[in-house]
């Protein structure tokens, strides 16, 4: 990387990607609104039993794993307490990881303290201490040592955005714009939350303005977070008994693992050089303009107002690919290789430059121009013209109380969504009579292919490998 800096940063970046570039040939629907539905999960694995029917020390006994979430670098599980019914969600790193002391789950606990200490309502919360782990306790290798391994996280019990995404694309059923703008409201929330310690902004009902929840010099002594990873997956659901949320979900915003606390302006080359570092963080295709800007590859980049400036309108940026996606029932954010310069006005003035995301503009999205020009304005390659949050707040509220006076909020039951059918569990491999060879008459034993989802309660000796098809090999053991 150093190589090819010193090669190619010759030439001064003179910031043409951001304004200046022609916008590209529009086609309507380029990226169909329907698309596939999601693969049936998978049964669970002995391992993944396992881990759910264990109990934490950190917990103490009568908590009892009910639902497997998933697993990469860490496996998340939902557990409940037998006797209180309380639940929390466990995430724990996986055994598997080499480098465990580069995964410690220290920092995301510790996002999560900082920004739930004001009570806001749209960051997902602990709802345990951890602690770092004794490697001999749990018969893991010295470099397990001191790290903290797991977290008890508050649960969202209505799952995440990108599942309540998933249903209506299936359903391919449009969001009322008044539910979109609460959402909206949400997820601005949940921004300020990350740029004034940890509040959310007040209303003074004496003056009908929004107010700043903490002082000049509290702001100014607070290091604000940049998330890096705001997508519908790392958004989670809470249920209508939220206080302030009676008609939808909540929208909390979690998963703080890649999370960094960005100190405000920046200055010297070591601050450039860590930047550089960050244009991977996160997940690609929701990368913001100051990760993926040709301007890095230029001579002087370290000074250009958006390359690697990281701060609040990063997660403005975040905020307005979820939007995109709930207005569009896209599975994926808009394509940061087709920006476009709008040719109307946005919010009443003249477009500052390039945005993203023109399939929204389309007569077949059905929503005011208020609610499209604000998610353009958060789309802007230019950081600098991305709109401030306190005015996100005041567009956010004014245009819920426009909407709702055409278009009522959805129903409850459209933001549920539906549990998985009851199947029997079995182990993932291959049940079928070996036919020949020293093993024959024995099970193969090799990891199978699973059923149909419709197939699974009808018969639990069904699970086959690509080369024993059930057709062919219908004996099981």
């Amino acid at each position: 990387m150093a190589e090819a800096n010193t090669y190619y940063r010759t030439a001064v970046w003179d910031g043409v990607e951001l304004d200046d570039l022609p916008p590209p040939v529009f086609v309507p629907f380029a990226n169909p609104i329907r698309e596939a539905r999601p693969p049936i999960t998978l049964p669970y694995t002995e391992e993944q039993l396992e881990y759910m029917a264990r109990e934490f020390h950190d917990l103490g006994p009568g908590w009892k794993g009910t639902k497997y979430l998933g697993e990469g670098t860490a496996q998340l599980a939902v557990f409940e307490h037998a006797e209180t019914g309380r639940s929390l969600v466990v995430k724990e790193l996986s055994e598997i990881n080499e480098n465990p002391g580069k995964l410690d789950l220290k920092g995301e606990g510790d996002f999560s303290t900082i920004l739930s200490v004001r009570g806001s309502a749209h960051i997902i919360g602990l709802e345990a201490s951890s602690s770092p782990i004794m490697a001999s306790d749990e018969g893991l290798g010295p470099e397990w040592d001191g790290v903290t391994r797991r977290l008890y996280l508050e649960t969202g019990p209505l799952g995440s955005a990108q599942q309540l995404l998933n249903k209506r694309i299936d359903e391919q059923k449009f969001f009322s714009e008044a539910t979109l703008w609460l959402f909206f409201d949400c997820l601005i929330d949940g921004c300020t939350a990350m740029e004034y310690a940890g509040g959310e902004f007040l209303e003074d009902m004496v003056n009908g303005t929004i107010v700043s929840p903490i002082s000049d010099e509290e702001r100014e002594d607070w290091v604000p977070v940049v998330h890096f990873d705001i997508k519908p997956d790392n958004i989670f659901l809470g249920n209508k008994s939220e206080p302030d949320h009676p008609y939808t979900p909540v929208f909390k915003m979690g998963d703080f693992g890649i999370s960094r606390q960005m100190p405000r302006g920046r200055s010297g080359q070591l601050y450039a050089d860590q930047c550089e570092k960050m244009r991977t963080y996160g997940t690609n295709p929701y990368y913001a303009p100051e990760q993926f800007t040709a301007g890095w590859d230029y001579k002087g980049y370290e000074n250009d107002p958006t390359v690697g400036n990281y701060d609040w309108r990063t997660n403005v940026w975040g905020i307005g690919c979820v939007m995109w996606q709930l207005a569009m029932l896209a599975r994926r954010p808009p394509k940061a290789s087709e920006p476009f310069l709008p040719e109307r006005m946005l919010n009443g003035a003249v477009p500052k430059g390039n945005t993203y995301g023109k399939n929204l503009d389309a007569p077949e999205y059905a929503y005011s121009k208020t609610l499209k020009d604000t998610i353009f304005e958060c789309l802007y390659s230019n950081r600098t013209h991305r709109p401030e949050l306190i005015r996100l707040k005041d567009i956010a509220i004014d245009g819920y109380l426009a909407a709702i006076e055409v278009a009522p909020i959805d129903n409850w039951a459209d933001f549920l969504v539906p549990e998985p059918r009851d199947v029997t569990l079995y182990a993932c491999t291959c049940r079928a009579v070996l036919q020949r060879g020293p093993r024959r008459g024995q099970a193969c034993g090799k990891k199978a292919v699973p059923p149909k989802q419709e197939q699974r309660a009808i018969d639990a000796m069904l699970p086959r490998c690509k080369a024993h098809p059930i057709d062919r090999f219908p004996n099981a053991i």
